[in-house]
């Protein structure tokens, strides 16, 4: 969705290497906009000081460098955004992978909705291929997160154990651990 929201959540971010990632936060409206802007990383949650109360000021766009100011050198960030107050924004990201064995750039919408499933159309196992889920819980009570595979060759769904993804954390799940899934195309239900 483009339209604007009190909250954005980023499930997968990355700053391994020379990759940088940056949010780019853009207040449409004619008021300030406040954020508070926090981060979870393998070593857990982290709101840094100079991103709790950051202003946005009116019909303006301000850009934020994960890597220089909260994360850097890290396989895995989730980002939450929080405006104060009910206003809204719209949040987006800059992600340049380059190094630890990614490479591309992507521009992609923060979620504004936290949701009770996840699906994903085409996904791949095989030799030479790491399909990789990161799954972001920026609530306050840990959730249980059941992956099923769908369309897979034998039509029938491959069913794994379930996750437990802590409260504030951020957990990485690859298919090439999901025992019974065939090589070959599927589709992902979290």
């Amino acid at each position: 969705t483009t339209m604007p929201s009190t909250n954005w959540y980023f499930a997968e971010g990355f700053t391994a290497d020379a990759s940088t990632e940056q949010i780019v936060l853009t207040n449409p409206f004619d008021q300030n906009v406040i954020v508070d802007i926090s981060f979870a990383t393998d070593e857990g949650t982290r709101e840094p000081a100079q991103l709790q109360g950051f202003p946005i000021a009116p019909r303006s766009v301000q850009v934020i460098d994960v890597d220089s100011i909260a994360a850097r050198d890290e396989s895995q960030v989730a980002v939450r955004v929080r405006a104060q107050r009910g206003a809204t924004l719209i949040v987006g990201r800059a992600q340049l992978y380059s190094g630890a064995g990614r490479l591309g750039y992507s521009m992609t919408l923060a979620s504004p909705v936290l949701r009770s499933q996840w699906w994903f159309a085409n996904g791949v196992k095989g030799e030479g291929v790491t399909e990789r889920f990161s799954i972001y819980n920026p609530g306050d009570e840990d959730v249980q997160v059941q992956p099923l595979f769908l369309g897979i060759p034998s039509d029938n769904p491959v069913v794994v154990d379930p996750i437990t993804v802590p409260a504030g954390e951020l957990v990485t799940y690859t298919s090439d651990t999901a025992p019974g899934l065939p090589d070959g195309r599927h589709g992902m239900l979290f």
